[in-house]
């Protein structure tokens, strides 16, 4: 009967400190994507400035290419 009990009892902690190890494994893992997660928000952050201006010369050359068509369609 004790035999039984201590077997019983070791599967149980190899199962608890299999779990064990899952939850602290994912624990981490979500730890590494928040700090990941945050740092490619400081990314975005930071670029935003540059991606204003770029947006800017993307509708400029829109226009030029727009005038030049019109012109090119009116020698056509």
């Amino acid at each position: 009967m004790i035999k039984a009990f201590q077997s019983l009892l070791a599967e149980k902690r190899n199962e608890v400190d299999t779990l064990k190890m899952k939850y602290k494994n994912g624990f981490e893992t979500l730890i590494m994507t928040e700090e990941k997660v945050n740092d490619m928000k400081q990314e975005l952050i930071d670029m935003q400035p540059k991606l204003i201006e770029t947006a800017k010369k993307v509708a400029e050359n829109t226009l030029i290419v727009q005038e030049r068509t019109n012109a090119a369609e009116i020698v056509r």
